[in-house]
């Protein structure tokens, strides 16, 4: 069986969702340049959807966000797009975010 984790990534950091959307973890990303381009803008800039919505801003911190379903298990990653179909990421872009997310989430749970 695949485990999917809903992580949502913001300009500063990466949220960890559960599947009723509220927040099980939150880790700060360093800034861009201290450790390669920032997440959040490589996936910006390679095209990953935008989501929006500023009635959750208070949820999130932010008003838009990029959301990411992760398999570590399986190397996947898909983005999330309103209304549509999840969509795999680049390859350099799975890389970067299961980079992220064995650096900062596999380390919480052990």
């Amino acid at each position: 069986m695949q485990v999917w984790e809903r992580l949502v990534v913001i300009v500063d950091g990466v949220l960890l969702l559960d599947d009723g959307g509220a927040v099980q973890g939150r880790w700060a990303l360093p800034a861009s340049g201290q450790t390669g381009p920032r997440l959040y803008d490589a996936l910006v800039l390679a095209g990953a959807p935008l989501t929006s919505d500023p009635a959750r801003a208070w949820v999130i911190g932010r008003p838009e966000w990029v959301e990411l379903l992760v398999a570590a298990t399986n190397n996947q990653v898909l983005t999330v797009r309103d209304g549509g179909a999840p969509m795999p990421l680049r390859r350099r872009l799975t890389d970067m975010v299961l980079d992220v997310y064995r650096r900062y989430l596999d380390d919480d749970a052990t």
